[in-house]
């Protein structure tokens, strides 16, 4: 061992054990959370013959509903929500025995295991599948010396999703803690408390970002890394048997994935540092909001005037005076960019008359918003 190389602490995990324990965890979430899982109950119901008989009905092509009933219909889905009940149990019992298998590698690392990502509800609020397990930082300075341990050629495909989860539950916290519509009927001194939360989830981030970068995880490296979409597509069968070309593109989405979710920490410490993240979560962010997007199209324009109402309804102070033109600023280049893209492109815009009239119309408004702000 050269003098340079530097021996991890005895109570540090190795880069490996880490990503064999995590791997059992993304393996928890694919068996046990998402959509995937109700599509699979309902599967269990219909394809292999549990509830019907199809010959009794008059079909015997196995597995077409065409013929049943209203009473063998609703068989079917009972059956059907029985089985996804079972998944949701059988998955939450996984995820407690996940956490406590892997409870000692993660505790060593400042991480805890939780089921704070997506769950599935269906139309009575009721799970459909159990609720995604994510990493979350509870001792930054453990976390942080984890990762002054690893060196940048131990992160790899296998492993950086670990390292990328880890930011995206920052991201959640943050949102959750700094969104002053979901804290509207907090007290104060709850709300208080509730901040405090979301600014240790920025700290965290702002002392780990560092290592991020020397380990090539921030999003200019990432992006530099995976540059250019794989070539060709997949489809289900390649998703189920993990082809080389599924697992190109999911390696590049991740990345960009990624990348973004870095990105958007980046942003959020800046306008935390203003005492503007609330504002500038509301709106979106002012990066979206200078993109010509879908809220631009038939159908949805109702989404660009309640952009410009949300701008405008800002509450006036001078902490937030500068902010509000700067977001108007953003929106008006966005909606300059976009009447300048459907008159070079009008067909792969599909907009009618009406909304390009809407998008001029929504210029002028922002304009005088601007201009009444400066004046």
């Amino acid at each position: 061992m050269s003098p340079q190389e530097k021996i991890p602490p005895s109570h540090i995990p190795s880069m490996d054990e880490v990503g064999a324990a995590y791997s059992q965890i993304l393996d928890h979430n694919e068996r046990h959370a998402g959509i995937g899982v109700a599509f699979r109950g309902i599967l269990k119901a219909s394809i292999h013959g549990e509830v019907i008989d199809y010959e009794e009905a008059g079909d015997t092509t196995t597995g077409s509903a065409a013929l049943l009933n209203p009473e063998e219909s609703s068989e079917l889905e009972d059956k059907a929500a029985e089985n996804i009940q079972r998944g949701v149990v059988e998955g939450d019992m996984d995820a407690d025995l996940q956490e406590i298998l892997h409870a000692d590698i993660f505790m060593r690392i400042g991480i805890k295991i939780s089921p704070f990502g997506q769950t599935i509800k269906n139309g009575l609020e009721e799970r459909s599948s159990s609720t995604e397990l994510l990493p979350a930082v509870n001792n930054t300075e453990l976390y942080k010396e984890f990762l002054e341990n690893i060196k940048p050629d131990e992160v790899n495909i296998g492993n950086q999703q670990f390292f990328a989860n880890v930011l995206g539950t920052l991201q959640k916290i943050i949102e959750v803690f700094f969104d002053n519509e979901q804290l509207g009927g907090v007290p104060p001194e709850d709300r208080r408390a509730a901040r405090q939360y979301g600014e240790d989830a920025l700290r965290t981030f702002v002392a780990i970002a560092p290592e991020y970068k020397r380990l090539g995880l921030d999003a200019e490296s990432l992006r530099r890394k995976l540059a250019t979409r794989p070539e060709g597509t997949y489809n289900f069968e390649d998703m189920h048997n993990k082809t080389g070309t599924y697992l190109a593109h999911q390696a590049y989405e991740q990345a960009q994935t990624a990348a973004d979710t870095y990105d958007t920490l980046e942003a959020y410490v800046e306008y935390w540092g203003r005492d503007l993240l609330s504002e500038y979560m509301a709106i979106d962010s002012v990066e979206l909001l200078e993109a010509p997007a879908t809220r631009y199209l038939d159908g949805v324009q109702h989404r660009l005037t309640e952009k410009v109402d949300e701008i405008i309804r800002i509450p006036e102070s001078g902490r937030t005076h500068n902010f509000k033109t700067e977001a108007a600023t953003a929106l008006l280049a966005g909606v300059e960019k976009g009447i300048k893209e459907m008159d070079n492109n009008p067909d792969a815009w599909h907009a009618s008359d009406e909304n390009r009239e809407l998008l001029k119309l929504t210029a002028v408004r922002l304009r005088d918003f601007i201009n009444n702000a400066g004046s």
